[in-house]
């Protein structure tokens, strides 16, 4: 609705949500939250903000509040856009972290506390033409009481309370279309660091918080309808303990697709795809090779 004055929307919010979960070997758990939340925007030329502001209200756990802001400029007949946004936000635990069944893999922590954290961003954009864009994101957060699982020394995996963590980084991405031809790719650059006063781990890396991630897909489409896509995906080295003494190695995972019709006047298409296609050795997590090569075949159809 329009806002006391003009110029700008307010819209208000409520949503009510009960969790129940029975387990032979927990017992019965309920969680019961509602939601109230606002939130104002206004734009004006090429400049635009908003702000929220959410309280949750939960029984059996505690209140937890959230704000979130940001702003938005557009330059040049919107070539260019600067946005950057702040926020302060939480996240309760799951279920499954709460109460994942205990085996000889995982079990969850009963104990486990909500995490906050405070977050800000800011990012450029380039729209160029509509064959060209863009854009480069910086983030910056400092999380208290993250939940993260993570591998204890017995080898059985726990959510747990870690303290203090910081995360800091850079995402970047680029499309563009040549009309028969059209790349896309990304690169996530980022470090997510324990930053708990006082622990040995302290200004170390998280386990299986790669660094570096990125990728990349190619596709040339042939007059005929024949798509041919190529795609790749890299990950950089994972620490698998805390005090970064062992860790795997990266990879790369390439793969290939083609697409072609078939009875086009009935909307029918057949698909073939490759994943892994070099066959390339891997571990997702220490000790669990990742998934080999695999062959797909599709048929699609579309109502004309």
């Amino acid at each position: 609705m329009p806002a006391p004055g003009g110029g700008g929307s307010l819209e208000l919010a409520n949503l009510s949500r009960v969790d129940w979960v029975q387990s032979s070997a927990l017992g019965a758990h309920f969680r019961s939250t509602t939601d109230l939340a606002a939130r104002y925007s206004l734009g004006t030329g090429g400049l635009s903000g908003h702000a929220m502001g959410r309280i949750e209200l939960s029984d059996p756990e505690e209140t937890e509040w959230a704000l979130n802001s940001g702003v938005s400029a557009c330059f040049a007949d919107s070539v260019l856009v600067v946005s950057g946004g702040f926020a302060r936000s939480f996240r309760r635990p799951t279920f499954n972290d709460l109460y994942w069944p205990a085996d000889a893999f995982a079990e969850g922590n009963s104990e486990l506390v909500a995490e906050s954290s405070i977050e800000g961003d800011i990012t450029v954009s380039l729209n160029i033409s509509d064959r060209f864009r863009a854009s480069a994101t910086g983030f910056a957060s400092m999380i208290d009481e993250m939940i993260a699982w993570l591998p204890g020394d017995d080898g059985i995996w726990r959510p747990e309370n870690v303290s203090r963590v910081s995360r800091i980084g850079l995402e970047g991405s680029l499309w563009f279309d040549l009309g028969r031809l059209e790349a896309t790719s990304s690169l996530t650059l980022a470090r997510v660091t324990d930053r708990t006063p006082g622990s040995s781990t302290c200004g170390l890396l998280l386990p299986y918080r790669p660094e570096i991630v990125c990728g990349g897909a190619v596709t040339y489409l042939h007059p005929s309808g024949v798509a041919l896509t190529l795609d790749a995906h890299a990950v950089g080295n994972r620490f698998i303990n805390r005090s970064q003494t062992a860790d795997l190695p990266p990879y790369m995972l390439t793969g290939a697709a083609m697409s072609f019709p078939l009875l086009p006047s009935a909307g029918l298409s057949g698909g073939v795809s490759v994943t892994n296609m070099f066959e390339e050795e891997y571990e997702e997590t220490n000790g669990y090779p990742g998934r080999p090569r695999a062959l797909q075949l599709s048929l699609t159809w579309r109502e004309r």
